[in-house]
């Protein structure tokens, strides 16, 4: 293949905020399949014993799966944008990822009590007319999303009445938990994993073309203030790169309680099944 088509079709991919669909390059294979992509899911629910539920929230039908424990923190990780895309050219009919990585991530640091949250459409297109494809490309950072997930972070600080809430974030999923905390007073510290936490920092480094019907951290600076964060790189992440984060990073942590960690062989996609979540103050 022309390696400036190639390029082409990269831009054109991660264009909409997606970074799983740079693979979708080979979009012919078979790990692609939407029963597949059920059937990753179901079975790490069901060999680790969770519990499952589909909460309606903000307009959605949102897929989670939790564990209950004994500490009075609750954990919460949000996954990332998903299979946005079915070719370099034309959105995906399904969000639902092709591997649950914040799923991957919560098992990994199974205690206490904790939820994984799938975004709204994935592996539950309910209501049909809510699940319109602007959900999982321009409109992934919108406050509509912002207030579903919200709601369902409601429903389980109801349900396991915790003192402390954690958020952790995959790719997207970190840009939500920022703009979540942004919108709450109750989060007590936000890891990010793979994130693009300046949104509009990360278009403008890649030419692409501005997400503006979302919202962006950057514009959230003072609501951000005070609080306890841990922002998680890939050494060799060509989608999110470190570097064009940290004047966001800095500025935050004149205010803010900020850490970083670097996982030197990560890229976007790899390596972060097994990651450990530290404990922040």
């Amino acid at each position: 293949m022309n390696s400036k088509f190639t390029q082409y079709l990269i831009q054109r991919a991660i264009r909409f905020g997606w970074p799983f669909c740079l693979m979708m390059l080979t979009a012919c294979c078979s790990r692609f399949d939407l029963d597949r992509r059920h059937s990753a899911f179901n079975t790490l629910v069901k060999h680790h014993h969770l519990l499952c539920d589909d909460i309606t929230a903000g307009g959605f039908v949102l897929r989670t799966a939790f564990r209950e424990g004994s500490t009075d923190t609750l954990r919460v990780y949000i996954e990332g944008d998903g299979f946005g895309w079915k070719n370099a050219y034309e959105p995906s009919t399904n969000p639902t990822p092709i591997s649950p990585v914040s799923l991957h991530i919560a098992l990994a640091n199974d205690i206490g009590s904790w939820v994984y949250l799938a975004r709204p459409c994935q592996y539950t297109m309910k209501p049909a007319h809510a699940c319109t494809t602007d959900m999982w490309t321009t409109h992934i950072y919108s406050a509509q999303v912002i207030a579903a997930i919200s709601a369902v972070i409601d429903h389980y600080k109801k349900r396991f009445h915790p003192k402390h809430l954690e958020l952790i974030g995959y790719s997207g999923g970190g840009t939500l938990a920022l703009l979540i905390k942004a919108h709450r007073t109750d989060i007590s510290t936000v890891t990010t994993i793979a994130s693009n936490i300046d949104v509009a920092a990360w278009t403008q480094s890649l030419g692409l073309t501005p997400l503006n019907q979302g919202l962006d951290p950057r514009n959230y600076h003072q609501k951000l203030c005070g609080g306890s964060y841990h922002f998680v790189w890939g050494g060799q992440d060509s989608t999110v790169s470190q570097k064009v984060f940290q004047p966001f990073v800095r500025r935050l942590s004149q205010c803010a309680d900020v850490t970083q960690e670097t996982y030197a062989e990560n890229t976007h996609s790899h390596g972060w099944n097994n990651i450990t979540i530290k404990k922040l103050k």
